[in-house]
C-alpha cells in the first residue's frame, strides 16, 4: 500500500506500549521504501515514551507528536512542507534535533468530528463480539487522579464531554452494527449519559454497544 500510494507523510498511532516494537519495525520498513517521506508517531502511549521511540527508530522516525493529534498535526504538516528544520519548534513535537513547547489540547471537540466517509476500509475493524464495528467518542479526559492510570497525567485532569447532539449525529452516520465507545471514562456525568440515551431512543438508533471504561 505504501509503495502504491507514495505518501509524503506517514503517521502511526500508538495507544498501547505493546505496539511500540511493531510500529518501530513498520517505520523502518516504510523509510526503506520511501526514504524521503516524513514519518511521525503519535498517540497516548507514544506521548509518554516519545524520546525512546525516536531513538529506537534509528533515523526512520522523524518525530513523535505528543498530546492530542488534532491540535498539533496541522502545524506539523505546515512545518514539514515548508521548513523541516522548524519541525522541532512545533508544540508537542519530539525529534532527534530538539523538542517543541508543550502540546496543545483541542478546545472544542465538536470542531474535530470524524470524517467517516473518507475511511473506505472501516468495515475491516473488528473487536470481539462486535464484528464489524466502529469506534465513537462521547468525551475525552478524566477528572480523577488514580495512581494506576495515566489518563489524568495525559489530559491534566480535564474532562470534556461532547454535546448529545454531536454524539447522535455521529452515531447516526455509522453504518456498522457495532459501536465501541473509546472514552477514558464514559458516562461519569449522569445528565450527559441520560441525554445521549434519550436521544438514541428518539432517533430509533439500534446498535450493539460496548464501552471499555464506563462508570
Amino acid at each position: 500500500m505504501v509503495a502504491e500510494w507514495q505518501p509524503d507523510f506517514v503517521a502511526f498511532s500508538c495507544n498501547y506500549l505493546a505496539n511500540v516494537p511493531e510500529i518501530v519495525d513498520l517505520a523502518k520498513a516504510t523509510k526503506l521504501t520511501l526514504p524521503r517521506s516524513f514519518i511521525c508517531v503519535g498517540g497516548h502511549s507514544a506521548s509518554f515514551v516519545a524520546r525512546a521511540i525516536v531513538e529506537h527508530g534509528a533515523g526512520a522516525i522523524d518525530c513523535v507528536l505528543k498530546g492530542e493529534g488534532e491540535a498539533g498535526i496541522v502545524a506539523l504538516l505546515e512545518a514539514v512542507t515548508g521548513d523541516r528544520s522548524a519541525v522541532a519548534s512545533v508544540p508537542g513535537v519530539v525529534a532527534a534535533n530538539g523538542e517543541g513547547p508543550r502540546p496543545r489540547f483541542v478546545e472544542h471537540l465538536e470542531d474535530v468530528r470524524p470524517a467517516r466517509d473518507l475511511v473506505r476500509r472501516r468495515r475491516q475493524y473488528f473487536i470481539g463480539v462486535l464484528d464489524p464495528c466502529a469506534s465513537i467518542e462521547f468525551s475525552r479526559g478524566c477528572p480523577w487522579d488514580c495512581s494506576f492510570c495515566s489518563a489524568w497525567t495525559f489530559y491534566g485532569r480535564s474532562y470534556r464531554p461532547l454535546s448529545s447532539e454531536s454524539v447522535i449525529e455521529d452515531l447516526a452516520s455509522v453504518a456498522e452494527p457495532g459501536i465501541f465507545i473509546v472514552d477514558d471514562v464514559a458516562f461519569i456525568q449522569e445528565r450527559h449519559g441520560f441525554e445521549i440515551g434519550e436521544a438514541i431512543a428518539r432517533r430509533g438508533i439500534r446498535k450493539k454497544i460496548l464501552s471499555g471504561n464506563a462508570w
